[in-house]
């Protein structure tokens, strides 16, 4: 449970501290564009830190990785509540996506190596997305200063009435990689397979190419959507309380259906479900779209987080098989889908920012939809090579 417990903590912290960034970019003025920046800024040192310690892991062993990150986590997202304009909150963002960089691959390869069920085992960090939703909807909803006490009594040494609803999530994110970090000195010390990997893994690229470009360039498009997606939903009349409840729908769901995919992947083969999750991408972003365009409403958007739901575990569950499945260097091969994700956080929001601000949001859904239709193609084509 040690294991689990930090995955859903992990997953809690960057859920709490993430979803109103853009919202928090607006209110210091930012452009569009430059919540794209922001949101980018995050990626690429996630990017980075993903690449770097998941092959440090493979050589110099897990737990050291894990209990390093979650410190630095701890005090790269505590040190976020300092952000006071456009160009500070592009600094704490990027130092808070370096240090949550280090911790995912060695984290999933050390639930692998101790026979966990990667499926149950991401169900947790959907579970911690769920819980971050659910922290930000308590903190929307009632006053900021009330709801602070009541979750974490830790917080009233801090609190003034001039604290912001997103400085309050700051703190409590940080709070979170705190009890992450002590949980993590109870991992147990064991043999660990270690493995020299040079820095630039080609052969390792190439062996799972398939997996790395299809994730890629769905998540390019889904990144897009993600970085202006709160913004998208508040002009469509949602206020701070219905995005939290948008976001909880999806996380929440998620955790059911990863388990259910562990059940079946080994049977149907972990490309199966690498396809129909960036199929029913395509879906959602189409959907996206539409709910947009004709002004639906946003209360449409519940069943279709359902969708979204599905989509991602399937695509992420069977990408995390087949890496840990095919290659001895697992934790490098974790590491790279990692990257994968934060180099697609890189260019997306930058994509996203551009076509938002040029052709508007609507257009913006029909294009990520586009990616995820040559995701798809991709992974077709390379996994018959």
């Amino acid at each position: 449970m040690k294991i689990n417990g930090i995955q859903f903590l992990l997953n809690a912290s960057w859920m709490t501290a993430a979803i109103f960034v853009p919202l928090l970019a607006k209110e210091f003025g930012a452009s569009t564009a430059e919540v794209g920046i922001i949101v980018m800024v995050y990626g690429l040192t996630y990017f980075l830190a993903s690449h770097i310690f998941g092959r440090a892991s493979d050589i110099y062993g897990r737990r050291v990785i894990i209990i390093s990150g979650l410190f630095l986590s701890m005090l790269a997202f505590f040190i976020q509540i300092f952000a006071y304009d456009v160009l500070s909150l592009i600094v704490v963002r990027g130092l808070a996506g370096f240090a949550l960089g280090i911790v995912p691959a060695a984290l999933i390869t050390y639930a692998y190596e101790r026979k966990k069920p990667l499926g149950e085992f991401s169900s947790y960090g959907s579970l911690g997305w769920a819980f971050g939703n659910l922290i930000t909807i308590i903190a929307a909803y009632k006053n900021i200063i009330i709801a602070g006490s009541l979750l974490f009594g830790f917080f009233g040494v801090f609190m003034a009435e001039d604290t912001s609803f997103y400085k309050l999530l700051f703190l409590i994110a940080s709070f979170l990689l705190l009890i992450a970090f002590l949980l993590s000195f109870k991992l147990q010390k064991s043999k660990e397979t270690r493995v020299n990997v040079p820095f630039f893994p080609a052969k390792l690229i190439k062996k799972n190419l398939s997996v790395y470009l299809s994730f890629f360039i769905r998540n390019l498009g889904a990144w897009a959507v993600w970085a202006i997606f709160p913004i998208y939903l508040s002009l469509m009349g949602a206020s701070l309380f219905i995005i939290g409840v948008v976001y909880i729908v999806n996380s929440g769901a998620q955790v059911i259906i990863m388990r259910v995919i562990d059940k079946h992947v080994e049977r149907l083969g972990c490309e199966k479900f690498i396809a129909i999750g960036l199929s029913l991408s395509v879906v959602v972003f189409v959907l996206y779209g539409l709910i947009g365009q004709y002004d639906i409403g946003y209360h449409m958007f519940f069943p279709v987080q359902l969708l979204l739901a599905a989509s991602y575990s399937c695509l992420y569950v069977g990408s995390l098989v087949s890496l840990t499945s095919k290659n001895i260097e697992r934790a490098t091969s974790i590491g790279g889908l990692n990257a994968v994700m934060g180099l697609s956080s890189v260019a997306g929001p930058l994509l996203g920012g551009a076509i938002a601000e040029l052709l508007g949001y609507s257009s913006l859904m029909y294009a990520a939809a586009f990616l995820g239709m040559i995701g798809l193609l991709s992974n077709y084509i390379l996994r018959r090579k």
